[in-house]
């Protein structure tokens, strides 16, 4: 396998995303990504990701709340070093896994990735409308819900995207359409991947028939490259948005903190 990074030594510091006046997003839609802080809480954060006790008030999993709904098939992303599976499975299993995960679990990762939510969750998750006001055309929506660390390769999407954060730290890369193009191309070069898809499976895999080690070296190795240095960034946690323009690449990493848990929840609303 071809490494592509440059051999430049040094490394200038990624751009930071620019930052909304106010909590919420503007119209017309901006052609550039943007960051909205202080959005207000959603209901999800009284009735199942509720402040810990203790003094660092993390958020946990109210699993009374799910016990008392229907227990759904979920999609779950099983990652190692070196595998990826897609599997289904109950909600109820996931759950288990996260109020009592194995010692080595960042090793071997469960991510509930892109899971639209069923009405007993959607309710909790009404975006308010100070944020995102009615006018604005509203699709499908999804649950991102993991322990850190979490990630999902870089990829764009059809449709703008408003990513906002729960639980935990989320660090989104991202670049415009026509450098993320090429950008892929040269992956695709260096491995024996190919797929026109949009959000492919080879994008997940690694070794040498998969995209996943080229594309992380890419996106957040530590050498130097021109065209990660062309990129912007946004942190995210608790109580901030980010609106994604369509076509936009963006790669997304769930951060370990020092806090006690390590739980990491988003959820996105696509326009």
């Amino acid at each position: 396998m071809k490494r592509i990074g440059s051999k430049s030594t040094r490394i200038r510091q990624i751009s930071t995303v620019a930052r909304a006046s106010s909590p919420t997003l503007p119209s017309p839609l901006p052609a550039t990504p943007l960051l909205l802080a202080n959005v207000p809480p959603l209901p999800a954060l009284q009735t199942w990701l509720p402040p810990s006790a203790g003094p660092s008030k993390h958020r946990e999993l109210e699993l009374s709340f799910f016990a008392e709904h229907a227990d759904p098939i979920v999609p779950l992303e099983h990652t190692t070093a070196t595998s990826f599976d897609q599997l289904e499975a109950p909600l109820s299993f996931f759950l288990s896994f996260l109020a009592s995960p194995p010692p080595d679990y960042s090793s071997h990762s469960l991510y509930l990735a892109q899971f639209a939510p069923p009405p007993f969750l959607l309710e909790t998750l009404a975006l308010p409308d100070s944020l995102l006001p009615a006018a604005f055309a509203r699709s499908n929506n999804s649950i991102w819900l993991g322990l850190a660390p979490t990630t999902t390769p870089l990829h764009r999407d059809p449709e703008h995207n408003l990513l906002l954060q729960l639980a935990g730290t989320k660090r989104v890369r991202l670049w415009p359409p026509d450098e993320g193009e090429s950008v892929l191309a040269r992956v695709r070069k260096a491995t024996s991947a190919s797929s026109g898809k949009l959000r492919g499976v080879e994008m997940f895999q690694p070794g040498p028939h998969g995209e996943r080690d080229e594309l992380e070296e890419l996106v957040w190795g530590s050498g130097s490259d021109p065209w990660r240095d062309g990129g912007v960034e946004a942190s995210l946690v608790e109580g901030t948005a980010l609106y994604i323009p369509r076509g936009w690449w963006h790669a997304v990493r769930g951060v370990k903190t020092d806090l006690a848990s390590d739980l990491n929840v988003s959820f996105n609303q696509w326009l």
